[in-house]
């Protein structure tokens, strides 16, 4: 018998809007994505739009980071250089 054993790192991600802009835009599409590695961020989550699944972790089990609560901010028409840099795939919640 083979064991096969497969480990995805699974976070929720939403819209992000930099609430320091000026303007806000004008339809969803330009609203940035915004990813949670830790559910319990310090970060009020109001838009979430879905999962993102990846093979390599976005914080390793003992990084804690630079940054307290880090959230990786990704620009929409960046999305997929993400998903093949952390071997992952955005799934929102509609299609």
């Amino acid at each position: 018998m083979v064991k096969i054993r497969l480990e995805k790192h699974i976070y929720i991600y939403g819209k992000f809007y930099d609430s320091e802009g000026t303007n806000f835009p004008e339809d969803e599409n330009n609203y940035d994505v915004i990813i949670y590695p830790k559910v319990l961020s310090s970060r009020i989550i109001s838009s979430l739009e879905g999962f993102f699944v990846a093979d390599k972790p976005l914080i390793a089990e003992t990084d804690y980071g630079v940054i307290k609560d880090w959230n990786p901010i990704i620009k929409r028409d960046k999305m997929k250089q993400f998903e093949e840099k952390y071997r992952g795939e955005f799934i929102p919640f509609e299609k």
